[in-house]
């Protein structure tokens, strides 16, 4: 994705993924900030952006840790995202048959709301990179 905002972020696999996630919610805000977006489009794209990249963060690194990047752009009718991570290869666009959060730790609820906001979700897997993209609306 050429146009838009970028940010990359690297965490150490002992490292603790709490600072880089918050630095990607600042640059999400400080985009919103420059875009005419809707209030419920601009608190969407912040729940999904902590998501996605929290989930990268915390579960996907490896034995040398992982880096991410993540773009951020205005499209006609909402907002277009795009992960890159050398993280461990996982989609999170596949239907998982969410029963609910884990009972003990919350999870999987994150990832039930991105796939049920974000449209034309799409991953791959190229050259040890995930790769995810989609529009938000």
């Amino acid at each position: 994705m050429d146009a838009g905002k970028q940010f990359r972020t690297v965490v150490a696999a002992d490292g603790d993924p709490g600072p880089a996630i918050l630095e990607a919610l600042e640059f999400a805000k400080d985009f919103v900030k420059t875009c005419s977006l809707q209030q419920h489009l601009s608190r969407k794209l912040m729940v999904v952006v902590e998501e996605l990249v929290a989930n990268v963060l915390r579960h996907g690194a490896t034995e040398g840790g992982v880096q991410l990047q993540l773009w951020l752009s205005s499209v006609p009718g909402g907002v277009a995202l795009e992960i890159h991570d050398d993280g461990t290869a996982f989609d999170p666009t596949l239907d998982f048959r969410f029963r609910g959060p884990d009972a003990t730790t919350g999870g999987g609820t994150g990832l039930e709301i991105a796939r049920s906001w974000v449209s034309n979700f799409q991953y791959c897997r190229i050259d040890s990179q995930n790769r995810l993209t989609g529009h938000l609306s």
